[in-house]
């Protein structure tokens, strides 16, 4: 039978155990809180920027429509210029978004990849 002291070296140990890896849980849970955090806030300015494309356009078809209605050949107008060159400024803004949000990954520093390696036996 163990004795009372070992059984309480023992359950210090396991405890301690616990914790570390309690710890080591929580650390995760921050990172991957952290990427998550990350990728809410990219998705929120990607729809903003969709939806601020979405306006300009409409606004520059309203333009065009309204000068055609004039029934005079359709010139682009000044502000029309500068709508072009926002939704431009938008359009790269969206890719580059976009493209952060698709480098995102939530493995943990922790997380180690293991490759099973096969060994061919060799006949004599």
């Amino acid at each position: 039978m163990p004795k009372f002291e070992d059984m309480q070296v023992k359950a210090k140990t396991l405890i301690e155990e616990a914790l570390a890896l309690l710890k080591s849980g929580m650390s995760d849970a921050e990172f991957i809180a952290g990427k998550t955090a990350t990728a809410a806030k990219l998705h929120i300015k990607s729809k903003q920027g969709r939806i601020e494309k979405y306006r300009l356009l409409h606004e520059l078809g309203e333009l065009f429509h309204a000068a055609i209605l004039d029934g005079k050949p359709v010139q682009i107008s000044k502000r029309m210029k500068e709508i072009s060159q926002q939704v431009a400024k938008l359009d790269k803004l969206l890719a580059s978004t976009t493209k952060k949000i698709s480098s995102l990954t939530v493995t943990t520093k922790t997380a180690v990849t293991t490759k099973k390696t096969t060994k061919k036996k060799t006949g004599s």
